[in-house]
């Protein structure tokens, strides 16, 4: 399937944006385990880096989706909101399937497997912010609550003791 320039674009920012989440949320988590609330492992990382792939997944996916619905609209197509429709219906059921491995699955951390599902918003915003030339400041503040949030997260549910 051909997408767009445009598309093409946000696709590329998003995967970008999305690797470097996955970083700082690695990160992140092992810089808290030096406060003695949890240990870092290795399930850690798999479940940022599954995560991750699986939100990236879900993003292509619904490029690929709207190209389609994009070029059935040109078309005159009447199949475009069936079309729409089912790649969301596909797009939540693989992220339920990993929702569900993260919870069953011994060698994948739960939270951490979590909250990368939120990376292409978060990296749709900065993205945006990016591409509009938002005033620095503002960029900065959006890319700084971001990551204030995935630390905030990780911190609560590992006090809460959630899935340790």
């Amino acid at each position: 399937m051909h997408l767009d320039d445009d598309i093409k674009g946000l696709v590329k920012g998003v995967f970008a944006c999305c690797g470097i989440l996955c970083v700082i949320e690695i990160v992140v988590g092992f810089l808290i385990s030096f406060t003695g609330l949890y240990a870092f492992d290795v399930t850690i990382v798999i479940g940022a880096v599954g995560g991750t792939l699986i939100g990236m997944i879900c993003f292509i996916w619904m490029a690929v989706s709207l190209q389609r619905s994009l070029n059935a609209a040109q078309n005159g197509g009447a199949e475009v909101r069936r079309g729409v429709q089912k790649g969301y219906t596909q797009r939540m059921g693989l992220q339920g399937l990993w929702i569900v491995a993260s919870v069953f699955v011994p060698f994948i951390n739960v939270i951490s497997a979590l909250i990368p599902l939120l990376f292409p918003l978060l990296s749709v915003i900065g993205w945006s912010g990016l591409k509009l030339k938002l005033n620095r400041t503002v960029y900065n503040g959006v890319i700084l609550a971001a990551c204030a949030a995935v630390g905030f997260v990780n911190i609560y549910t590992q006090l809460l003791g959630c899935w340790v």
